[in-house]
């Protein structure tokens, strides 16, 4: 997409907004567990693209993100779950019939460093590997999230579409990536949108080949399917 960071950043607004209202249309019905203080599922496993990361960094308070800078730092060498491929990245090899790389991602590598008395400290801005994490039982009982396979078909188009809006960017752990745009030099140097050789491992995005929608989900998706797009397209 040729539109300015501005445009893209209104369009992730929106975009998180439109989710908001559906996790408000879902908590009632699906009797979700998710409440403030209940962190359990906020590990060092968080994703996110470079568009997010850069909405973060610009609309964090000074003092807040040098809180953030001093916090990333800290996490070194440690290990965390490195993606090896994006979420349309996965929609095309389901197009060609391949299989998925195996990728190891482990919640007992440790908590998320933005978690501050079991709050996220940087809650309004969180990127949306965070907001579509809505399970109907607490993770803490059951060890992982549930959550229904309509949400789940929702949660990956709303990725899908996420990183289409960034395809000339990169997606990566919340780390790796916050920890690279939080380097003035590096985002000076490379534009803003890709790190420099050396740099953590971070992932191209790639424009959506097609929606992940089962038969099953495509009528009940009708409606969140054109806002999307009337976002996408204004």
């Amino acid at each position: 997409m040729t539109s300015s960071l501005k445009e893209r950043e209104a369009r992730l607004w929106r975009i998180y907004d439109l989710y908001d209202d559906l996790y408000d249309q879902f908590s009632a019905p699906l009797g979700l567990a998710c409440q403030r203080g209940c962190a359990s599922c906020c590990t060092c496993n968080v994703t996110l693209t470079t568009l997010e990361a850069q909405l973060i960094v610009r609309h964090l308070e000074s003092g807040l993100r040098r809180t953030l800078i001093d916090k990333l730092a800290q996490w070194g060498d440690k290990r965390r779950f490195q993606p090896a491929i994006t979420t349309n990245h996965l929609a095309a090899l389901c197009m060609e019939g391949q299989d998925p790389p195996e990728e190891a991602c482990d919640p007992a590598w440790g908590r998320c460093p933005l978690l501050e008395e079991e709050v996220c400290s940087i809650y309004p801005l969180r990127p949306y590997a965070c907001r579509c994490l809505l399970s109907t039982r607490k993770c803490e009982d059951m060890g992982h999230a549930e959550i229904s396979p309509f949400v789940l078909t929702v949660n990956t188009v709303f990725m899908q579409v996420i990183e289409h809006l960034d395809q000339a960017g990169m997606s990566g752990n919340l780390i790796d990536v916050m920890g690279w745009m939080t380097d003035e030099d590096h985002r000076r140097i490379n534009g803003g949108c890709r790190p420099a050789e050396g740099a953590p491992p971070l992932i191209s995005n790639r424009p959506l080949p097609l929606l992940m929608v089962p038969p099953e989900h495509r009528e009940a998706m009708g409606q969140m399917l054109a806002a999307l797009q009337a976002i996408c397209s204004s």
